[in-house]
């Protein structure tokens, strides 16, 4: 039987010779794809960063970490058989939003992950938009909404 897990916080800190590796061993062991989110817009301050994630990421999380990720796309393609499908993570988009979801679109972005914590979630540790963004609930609720609409402007891929 073959897997496809959900989705995978991909955040890469090896070489592409370990990712080559590490994409073999998944499909040994059976996954077939999975839904990679990645962060291509985020904060350059790692305070505002580590407030819209939850805790237990912490110690996984610095700003070199995010910035590996600028040659993601071709990281992705290290593995010739697992189906892997980049969604965006649009924690961190605040403005723009029509035009960043099309520039992404066109990057290879295949859907859209959205974190609605408008206040502090204490179960996940994670301090919430109106925090560390310093926005109100409705300004929260304003820019999700436009990300959902630009979004499902493109159909079934954003």
């Amino acid at each position: 039987m073959k897997f496809y897990d959900a989705h995978i916080h991909f955040f890469p800190q090896s070489t592409s010779d370990d990712i080559r590796r590490i994409f073999a061993f998944l499909e040994g062991i059976g996954l077939a794809g999975f839904d990679a989110l990645v962060f291509i817009e985020y904060p350059r301050d790692i305070a505002t960063i580590l407030k819209m994630i939850p805790a237990g990421y912490h110690k996984q999380i610095n700003l070199k970490t995010f910035n590996k990720q600028m040659n993601l796309f071709t990281l992705l393609n290290q593995s010739s058989h697992l189906k892997i499908i980049p969604y965006l993570d649009a924690r961190f988009i605040e403005k723009d939003i029509e035009q960043k979801i099309k520039r992404y679109r066109d990057m290879g972005v295949k859907g859209l992950k959205l974190l609605y914590v408008p206040e502090e979630d204490e179960v996940h540790k994670i301090a919430g938009m109106q925090e560390a963004f310093g926005r109100t609930v409705k300004q929260s609720e304003r820019i999700t909404a436009m990300l959902i609409e630009s979004a499902a402007s493109y159909g079934k891929t954003i």
